[in-house]
């Protein structure tokens, strides 16, 4: 029963610490908010008896004050229950918000606590995916010098132009909906599956594609030189994946509102490369399509704003 009773505690304890950060938040939030209740009640309910009290207490003041010779009420009397009848009234009203007041510094407090909280656990996150996506970029790089750069990309992309094509023409035909079989790449949301979670296919389902090969190159070439000369103009030299995607007619993603390209990233090539030059037939002129993979750098770009 013990054992029971200490295993419950401890599994409590853990949820507790997993979502402390949004408790304290929530937590926090509930606070300052039934803080201004409670106050906004205290002022339509009770402030307004205080200050009447305090007039009336004012009053008897500047009446003694008259009524009395200066023998009998000095000016120094007189300052002094001013004095007196100020600080009960500071008095009163400090006690009147205390609460409301102790709620939402309570609050606040909460809300910086598991902002603190969220941040590092944020942190250590975008931490571990730069690792990570580094020790990816090494691997690659490594695998480049070895087989050379186009063996490298057949084996990194996983999927042959081949296997694309005939799947694209399995879409055609009504088979599963646009959606070739288990594993294949669904061109409606035209992303590549099998690839980098950034790449996009650029065919004639993107409404920026051309039927020439020579258009597709031109189109693609003068928009990578152009989002590169944003990159070395712009006064923070960071660009979104999620710009880039926009001008090329793609929809925007979660992802690319935080990833994207730093010129001075430590880990980045520093610069912006769509890799449609990755692909021989495209580049030759004898396929219209090609799979962009952008060189997004590791870790999450914003964090250079």
């Amino acid at each position: 029963m013990k054992q029971q009773i200490l295993s419950v505690l401890t599994s409590i304890k853990f949820k507790a610490i997993k979502h402390g950060p949004t408790i304290a938040v929530v937590g926090g939030t509930a606070a300052i908010v039934t803080a201004g209740v409670i106050a906004s009640k205290n002022t339509f309910t009770k402030a307004h008896k205080l200050i009447e009290d305090h007039k009336e207490r004012l009053g008897e003041v500047k009446e003694a004050k008259e009524k009395f010779s200066e023998e009998e009420y000095s000016e120094d009397d007189y300052k002094m229950d001013l004095l007196t009848v100020y600080s009960h009234t500071a008095l009163d009203f400090i006690k009147l918000y205390a609460l409301p007041a102790a709620l939402a510094v309570t609050g606040v407090v909460a809300i910086l606590v598991g902002n603190k909280v969220l941040r590092g656990r944020y942190l250590a996150t975008a931490s571990a995916l730069t690792g990570v996506q580094k020790t990816l970029i090494d691997y690659r790089n490594r695998v480049k010098e070895e087989v050379g750069e186009e063996k490298e990309y057949e084996l990194y992309s996983l999927k042959r132009k081949e296997e694309i094509e005939e799947n694209k023409k399995k879409a055609k035909d009504g088979k599963d909906d646009l959606e070739a079989q288990e594993g294949s790449i669904n061109y409606k949301e035209t992303s590549a599956a099998g690839y980098s979670p950034y790449s996009r296919i650029f065919d004639e389902y993107n409404k920026k594609w051309d039927k020439d090969p020579i258009m597709n190159q031109f189109f693609l070439k003068s928009r990578q030189n152009y989002w590169n000369d944003v990159l070395n103009s712009r006064r923070t030299n960071v660009v979104f994946l999620n710009e880039v995607l926009d001008d090329l007619g793609y929809d925007m993603t979660q992802e690319g509102a935080v990833t994207g390209w730093y010129k001075y990233a430590e880990h980045g090539d520093g610069y912006i490369d769509f890799g449609y030059q990755n692909d021989p037939s495209f580049m030759q002129g004898q396929d219209p399509s090609v799979i962009l993979d952008f060189n997004v750098d590791p870790g999450l770009v914003h964090d250079n704003l």
